[in-house]
């Protein structure tokens, strides 16, 4: 129902490519930064039919802050659809805030939680800032560098465009740069301000979560103004305020929202890319799909945060 410059960077970058093909796509490996003695690289895919100068979505993979892959092959289908649209796609390393946690988090115990989610936001910035650092000869246009993630992801972009638009967080970016858009699937805030509102005119959302979601939630988690503020949360303040978002309600699913409508939605992503993005139109569409055909799994909190003597 529609409703109708360049910065320095800390650290050494070490710079180098690894031609090879993923279907049509040409892909090249970079490291943009180098954190705590860890490289941190991004695979560069670039359009199909590239132009001089094309739109960058910045891609954060999931895995509970603790694991994942920027390469993983669940993601790959969705990278070449970007990439045969138009759109190059950086899909990035960042330190894994969780890997060494013991115990999962909760609202009394969210310290190595949040250090997490302010490094992957940290190291998020950092490769905004290397692909506008790099922009004339990457060919990316700078006015529509959008973000992308998945879980621990999508809790990433969605969080730092929060800060960016309302903190100008650390100023590892130019004060002036935003971000174009944002894809998140089954994301939300972390907000120590309450709901998230905007200072700054927020961009163009295209959130998708389950209502049934047991791992990042749906609506929100929190304790006195603090917590995490899922998809449901977000579209109050876009409502509230008419601004453009394409939120998709996937009707008794979980977790599972994390991954499947890479896949499955890529129509209603290339809508929402040509229509809000490319286009702009101020456009404001809120769906809801069930499919009784769709076995929804069962994982919960605890499946993504087991003990750490579970995981050795």
């Amino acid at each position: 129902m529609k409703f109708s410059g360049k910065i320095p960077l800390t650290g050494t970058l070490i710079l180098f490519l690894l031609f090879s093909h993923q279907a049509n796509a040409q892909k090249s490996t970079l490291v943009y930064a180098i954190r705590d003695t860890q490289e941190l690289k991004m695979d560069i895919y670039q359009p199909s039919d590239p132009q001089e100068k094309n739109p960058c979505i910045i891609f954060v993979f999931g895995g509970a802050f603790y694991t994942g892959s920027r390469d993983a092959g669940e993601y790959h289908d969705y990278f070449k659809s970007l990439a045969d649209s138009g759109f190059m796609v950086a899909s990035i390393d960042y330190r894994l805030g969780m890997k060494n946690a013991t115990k999962p988090p909760s609202l009394f115990n969210r310290k190595t939680l949040v250090n997490a989610i302010n490094m992957a936001v940290e190291d998020f910035y950092t490769a905004t800032g290397f692909l506008l650092h790099h922009a004339d000869s990457l060919h990316i246009d700078t006015t529509r560098i959008l973000g992308s993630g998945s879980s621990s992801g999508a809790i990433t972009v969605l969080t730092a465009d929060f800060r960016k638009r309302n903190f100008r967080d650390k100023a590892i970016l130019p004060p002036s740069f935003q971000y174009a858009g944002i894809i998140s699937f089954a994301g939300a805030v972390y907000s120590n301000h309450g709901r998230p509102k905007y200072k700054e005119k927020p961009d163009p959302v295209l959130l998708f979560h389950g209502n049934k979601d047991d791992v990042v939630p749906f609506k929100k988690i929190a304790l006195f103004g603090t917590g995490m503020y899922g998809s449901s949360m977000v579209i109050k303040e876009y409502r509230k305020k008419d601004e453009p978002y394409y939120f998709i309600v996937l009707d008794g699913i979980g977790h599972d929202a994390a991954s499947f409508p890479m896949t499955e939605y890529l129509p209603e992503i290339h809508d929402f890319l040509r229509e809000w993005i490319l286009e702009k139109r101020p456009l404001s569409e809120e769906t809801m799909i069930r499919d009784d055909a769709r076995k929804n799994s069962s994982l919960n909190f605890n499946d993504v945060f087991p003990k750490k003597s579970k995981r050795e």
